[in-house]
C-alpha cells in the first residue's frame, strides 16, 4: 500500500537549520511515515509540525496543559483515535506537533543520540500520540515504547528503550534530582 502524507512545516527558530544535515522536512517526513506504518494508521494523513524554541514550547505548554515548563515536544491530536477513518480518497488530518530545538539537544544527550536521531525519535513519539497512543499507565507505556522501537528500527535507528538507554536516563534523572536538593 502506498501511503500518502501531507506535511505542513513551520520553522520559527533558525537554529533548526543546524540540527540536521539535510532539510528538516526530509527527516520529519521519513520518521512520520515510519510511525504511521508501524501503527497501522489510515493510508492518507495530514499533519503539521512547528519547529520552535524553548520559550515558544513553554508558552504552549502553559496555555494548553497548564504546565509552566518547557518540553521537547507537544502533540495536539485533531480527533480521538477511534474517529480516524480509513479514507483512501482524502488525507485525514491527525493533528499538530511542536518541537523545541534546545530541548531536543538536551534529550539527545540524555539518550546518547545525535540530534538527527533524536528528531526522528520525537517525531515518531509525537505521531503516535496524534494517533491516540499514550504512556499514562504502564500497559499503554509498554505498547507505545514497542511501537516507537519498531518505527525507529524501520529507520535503522537504535532502540532508545534498551536496558542501557533506560539506565542512562535513570542516571540523568538522579543527577537532576541531586542538583535540585
Amino acid at each position: 500500500m502506498k501511503r500518502g502524507l501531507k506535511l505542513e512545516l513551520v520553522v520559527t527558530a533558525p537554529a533548526w537549520n543546524e540540527i540536521t544535515d539535510a532539510p528538516p522536512r526530509r527527516h520529519i517526513r521519513r520518521a512520520a511515515l515510519a510511525a504511521l506504518d508501524t501503527a497501522a494508521a489510515p493510508p492518507n494523513v495530514s499533519l503539521s509540525v512547528m519547529l520552535a524554541g524553548r520559550q515558544r514550547l513553554r508558552a504552549l505548554n502553559r496555555e494548553f496543559r497548564n504546565t509552566d515548563l518547557s518540553t521537547d515536544i507537544l502533540a495536539f491530536p485533531a480527533a480521538a483515535a477511534r474517529d480516524l477513518k480509513d479514507d483512501r480518497d482524502s488525507a485525514v488530518f491527525i493533528g499538530d506537533l511542536a518541537l523545541s530545538h534546545e530541548e531536543l539537544r538536551k534529550t539527545a544527550g540524555q539518550f546518547n543520540a545525535s540530534p538527527c536521531e533524536q528528531l526522528a525519535h520525537l517525531i515518531v513519539h509525537g505521531v503516535l500520540h496524534l494517533l491516540g497512543h499514550d504512556h499514562d499507565i504502564p500497559a499503554r507505556a509498554r505498547r507505545m515504547r514497542r511501537l516507537e522501537s519498531e518505527a525507529l528500527a524501520r529507520l535503522s535507528l537504535p532502540d532508545p528503550w534498551t536496558a542501557d538507554a533506560r539506565r542512562s536516563l535513570q542516571h540523568q534523572s538522579e543527577i537532576r534530582t541531586q542538583a535540585l536538593q
